[in-house]
Parts: structure tokens; C-alpha cells; sequence
């Protein structure tokens, strides 16, 4: 098969999917000594294939000759080898040089990179609002105390301001302030865009792929898995675009005026000065 049908089907090069074969084989091979057994190269390629298309098992599962009750065992074995190589790929920046690089490619946002996933908080259902699941992590704790510096956040006005997440202003009143949102805007989409190329990697994030109708802990996993493959996919330079049917427009979010302390203002305020003040 051609590294182009490779990529296609399985969203990684072969480089890249013996990289990850490499890390996970102890956990893949069959301990069983049936002349029949699947191998770990297969159920490794075929979690792959069912990830990147979308597809329901039975029919993910028969590209490979695997029964779908065989291809359910082996979804689980996979995603708990997987599970053991997560801090491997996705990190968070600790070293002041990993957050320097960061802090560029977000100041030169015009190149539009692809961005790797830092961090993953996957076990909330949907129904728990983005601002309520970011309180409750490490990372934002960690940003509170002061642990990244300057470093900031950014959000929609769907989260509170405060001095470590900025938020646009709902009623600029300035260009300055109007400068403001432009950049925060043009800054965010860089995340939506991230989103927008993971799905369409790996179709079976996405609705139109059908749904992840497992119990929560598998598609806990599945998730996380996802994102180490985006990560090792960015990693190895592997360009994908955005799918017709997942390319929108960044939406602002205006749901409630969520009330925010004077210093973060003020700190909302001397960054505006200072960074979109007059200009000739």
C-alpha cells in the first residue's frame, strides 16, 4: 500500500503508526498460542481504520476479517495500551522554553499551525458547561497560582473574566477595544480550527460518523486516543484540511453576563492599552 492510501485510510504515514506500534506492542501481542490469533500489527491498523472512518464495528471490523465481538476485545486492549503512552504525547509546556514557543506561534497567528492537544479533560458529558469543567482542572489551578507567568488564557464570554482567562468585551466602546476582539477572535479560532482538523481526522468524534455509543469509560479513552493520534500526526507533518461539513465560522458566545472582578478588568484593560492602543 501507498503512503498516500496509508494516509488516507488510517490518517497516520507508516513511520508514524510503527513509532505508536513500537510503544504499545508489549500490550498488543496475543499471550495466546492459537495459529489464529490476531496480531498486533492488525489490531492496531484496524482500531485505526474505525477511528478515521467513523464507521460502526461490524463494518470497521470486516475490512480486517475481524468479527465484530473479536473487534469490541480488541478496541479495549488497544485503548488501554494507549492509555498507558498518554503523557508521552499529549503535555502540557513546563520549561520557560516550551512556553516561549507557545506564546510565538500564538504571536504569529497569520501562519494558522497546526497545534497539537496539551491538554485533554475528557470525562464530562456534554451537558456540563465549558466554564464549569475548566474551574475543576489542574491546569487552570495552575495558571491561577502563577505557575506560567504572564501566560493567559483565552475564552469566549461563555467563561468569566479573570486575571489568568481573558475574555472580549461585550460592548467595545474603542477601537482600541475593538482591536481587541479582532485579535482575541483571530487568536481563538486557531482552538476551533484544532478541533475542526481532529474531527476531521478521526470521524468517530464527530456525530456524522455515526456516535460513540459506549459506556462512558470507553469513550473516555477513545477521545484521549484521538488526541495522541492528532498529536503524532502533527508531529510527523501530515497536513489534513478541514472537512466541507465541519467548517463554520467561530461563534461568539454571549450567554450571560458573567460577573468579573475589578483586577481582571483592569489587567483586560492595561493589555488593551498596551498592545492595541492608538495607532497611526
Amino acid at each position: 500500500m501507498i503512503e498516500e492510501e496509508v494516509h488516507q485510510q488510517f490518517r497516520l504515514n507508516k513511520a508514524a503508526i510503527l513509532e505508536l506500534y513500537e510503544k504499545i506492542l508489549l500490550n498488543l501481542n496475543s499471550k495466546t498460542k492459537r495459529s489464529h490469533a490476531v496480531t498486533g500489527v492488525t489490531k492496531l491498523l484496524s482500531v485505526l481504520y474505525f477511528m478515521a472512518s467513523g464507521l460502526f464495528q461490524h463494518v470497521a471490523s470486516s475490512r480486517f476479517g475481524i468479527s465484530q465481538p473479536t473487534f469490541c476485545r480488541i478496541l479495549k486492549q488497544v485503548l488501554r495500551a494507549m492509555m498507558l503512552v498518554t503523557k508521552d504525547y499529549i503535555k502540557f509546556p513546563t520549561t520557560n522554553d516550551e512556553i516561549l514557543k507557545i506564546k510565538e506561534k500564538f504571536f504569529n497567528i497569520a501562519g494558522f499551525p497546526n497545534f497539537e492537544i496539551l491538554d485533554i479533560v475528557p470525562n464530562f458529558p456534554g451537558s456540563c458547561h465549558d466554564s464549569y469543567i475548566l474551574q475543576g482542572t489542574e491546569l487552570f489551578r495552575r495558571f491561577q497560582r502563577g505557575d506560567y507567568g504572564d501566560s493567559l488564557l483565552l475564552g469566549d464570554n461563555g467563561y468569566r473574566l479573570n486575571q489568568s482567562l481573558m475574555t472580549p468585551y461585550l460592548s467595545p466602546s474603542t477601537s482600541a477595544e475593538l482591536r481587541f476582539n479582532h485579535a482575541h477572535k483571530k487568536t481563538r479560532s486557531i482552538g476551533e480550527r484544532t478541533f475542526g482538523i481532529w474531527k476531521s481526522r478521526f470521524r468517530c468524534l464527530d456525530v456524522s460518523g455515526g456516535a460513540l455509543l459506549y459506556e462512558p469509560k470507553i469513550v473516555c479513552q477513545i477521545i484521549i486516543a484521538c488526541a495522541i493520534l492528532h498529536n503524532i500526526a502533527n508531529a510527523h507533518n501530515l497536513e489534513t484540511s478541514i472537512a466541507d461539513d465541519l467548517r463554520e465560522e467561530i461563534q461568539e458566545n454571549f450567554e450571560g453576563n458573567i460577573p468579573s472582578d475589578n483586577a481582571a478588568q483592569l489587567v483586560r484593560q492595561q493589555i488593551t492599552v498596551d498592545f492595541f492602543g492608538n495607532r497611526l
